[in-house]
């Protein structure tokens, strides 16, 4: 219960903030390595701890290689797992903390935002979390920089992030963002307008079309085809329209609020160096939310894609935290607050409604029952 009341008042903190704390940047980074290090219940804890204490007895080719690296320099510095864990994810915590500085966003409320969703699902998914993290740190130095130091850059992280989570190679076709710029508007509505067609019509005509073309070849995780067309309610299916919406309602805040910001800050030659910043990360994470609506339809072959998503929404987040801080400068009545909050909210909700994932992510890291040894004896 402490857990818990720490952490609604940390969220409640950080949205009111008016700006970036550097000692609550440190306080979310030392509760949040501390609701790691202090667990041993969550989803994924026996499956992960489990390889940590006796590789020899999983199957060598379970895990990515960076992980398996990771967790033998864990070993060797005599750290048990809750004490390896909890060392990476303060790392972890400190370059996202580092990646968002470089945006001159309000820094506290990104991680207010982080806090509500999916700060507690990365805990609990540790090699994604590393893969997100370190693409977000190579997003952010493409989108701000030249490309030619942006775009080695975030091959390079793309592909350490492969080295943790396979699903970090979908993460590469952001490097198409430049030539999606360059487009006309025009092409850029017949792209919007196909997509939001492919989407309908997965909608409307997956049940009845991919069924039989599909057979019953188990390519929603949990459910066999059959069980997922003939039972259009269950949790899967619902898990795919809620992220949908998800990325849809992203989708138009991102189009608002780049459209927002170019119109308020200077023009292209007057801006300083923080406004250019700002401006570019704004535009890139509109073109971001566009790649991840396009990945909609391809959820409809297999649900796992769903998890992509958590990399486009800190991407996301970032954007959101910029547009306060603007606000804020200009006297602008414009509520991003309360526009960020009603997206992640919505987000959480999906996720932890349809995914029923309470008890085993929010509920359990946030309470324990002993303090485990953060050191093998």
């Amino acid at each position: 219960m402490l857990l818990f009341i720490i952490y609604i008042a940390l969220i409640a903190i950080g949205i009111f903030l008016p700006k970036t704390s550097h000692v609550y940047d440190v306080v979310v980074i030392v509760f949040l390595t501390l609701v790691t290090a202090l667990n041993t219940t969550h989803a994924d804890y026996a499956y992960y701890s489990g390889y940590f204490n006796a590789p020899e007895t999983y199957d060598p080719n379970l895990f990515e290689p960076g992980w398996q690296l990771l967790c033998q320099l864990g070993r060797l510095s005599h750290l048990s797992y809750n004490g390896f864990v909890a060392v990476l994810v303060c790392v972890l915590l400190c370059l996202t903390m580092w990646a968002c500085g470089k945006l001159q966003a309000n820094r506290s409320f990104f991680w207010a935002l982080l806090l509500i969703f999916p700060a507690l699902l990365n805990i609990v998914q540790i090699r994604q979390f590393v893969a997100i993290a370190l693409i977000f740190a190579g997003g952010v130095i493409f989108a701000t920089r030249s490309h030619k130091v942006g775009v080695p850059i975030y091959i390079l992280a793309v592909l350490l992030a492969m080295t943790f989570h396979k699903t970090a190679i979908i993460m590469i076709i952001l490097l198409g963002i430049p030539l999606l710029q360059r487009c006309s508007t025009v092409v850029k509505a017949i792209i919007v307008a196909g997509i939001a067609l492919a989407i309908g019509l997965c909608v409307a005509f997956a049940p009845t079309v991919l069924q039989p073309i599909l057979g019953d070849r188990l390519i929603y995780g949990y459910l066999s085809n059959a069980e997922f067309f003939n039972n259009p309610g269950t949790v899967t299916y619902n898990r795919i329209l809620m992220g949908a919406a998800a990325i849809i309602i992203g989708f138009v805040v991102s189009f608002f609020a780049d459209r927002f910001l170019q119109r308020s800050v200077p023009g292209e030659g007057h801006r300083s160096d923080v406004e250019r910043t700002r401006a570019d990360y704004v535009r890139f994470g509109k073109y971001v939310a566009l790649v991840a609506l396009a990945l909609v339809p391809f959820a409809f072959l297999d649900a796992d894609i769903l998890r992509v998503y958590r990399y486009f929404l800190v991407f996301g987040l970032g954007a959101l935290c910029v547009l306060p801080v603007v606000s804020a400068k200009l006297g602008a009545r414009v509520g991003w607050k309360l526009i960020a909050l009603a997206f992640v909210c919505f987000a959480a909700y999906a996720f932890v409604n349809y995914g029923n994932t309470f008890h085993t992510v929010t509920e359990s890291l946030l309470t324990f029952a002993s303090v485990p040894p953060m050191l093998q004896l």
